[in-house]
């Protein structure tokens, strides 16, 4: 092949791209993408920032209630120390409660790390994303549960709970890893 039958190959792929004096339509439709529904992007978009929106509620929500005094009756008073010591600010609190605050926020937030990590990719793997949103809600439904409805009053109730916060933060890890993947697939 010589050198003027690359070039005027090459020339003729350029005119057949260009449509040679042709109109050319770029408005191709695809099968599976919605064109004309704003209304889908907005409630995939809003869907997507619930992950997001979880985690920062539950955080949230959760620096509020350890400090409320009602928190402090049901795991402190009778469990640490007696109503004096445990009104006290955070410092002059008994240090085993200081140290259930701590392991309260900190093993929410490793459960969100295992949820988005580790359950979220084998799920999504092996069922979809769809079943990792459902995964999600049941974990989190059964975490809050577990957090909620025991009554306080004794460490091993304190254990309960502790485990409830990780199984919670699993449902929110998975949530937050889910809702974005899910939208991006549907658009």
């Amino acid at each position: 092949m010589s050198l003027e039958s690359v070039a005027e190959s090459g020339q003729y792929i350029n005119k057949m791209s260009m449509g040679s004096g042709t109109e050319v339509s770029h408005n191709h439709h695809h099968k599976n993408v919605h064109y004309g529904k704003p209304h889908v992007a907005v409630l995939l978009a809003a869907f997507s920032s619930l992950g997001g929106w979880f985690l920062g509620y539950d955080q949230g929500v959760t620096g509020g209630i350890v400090v409320m005094s009602s928190f402090k009756n049901d795991f402190c008073i009778g469990v640490y120390g007696n109503a004096s010591v445990c009104d006290l600010s955070v410092a002059g609190l008994p240090s085993d409660y200081r140290r259930f605050l701590v392991l309260f926020t900190l093993l929410y937030n490793v459960g969100c790390s295992l949820g988005a990590l580790f359950i979220s990719s084998f799920i999504a793997e092996k069922y979809g994303r769809r079943a990792i949103i459902f995964t999600s809600a049941v974990l989190f439904i059964i975490g809050t549960s577990m957090v909620i409805f025991p009554p306080g009053g004794s460490t091993k109730i304190m254990i309960f709970i502790l485990i409830g916060r990780i199984v919670e933060g699993a449902g929110v890890g998975c949530s937050s890893f889910s809702c974005p993947l899910y939208r991006l697939v549907q658009t």
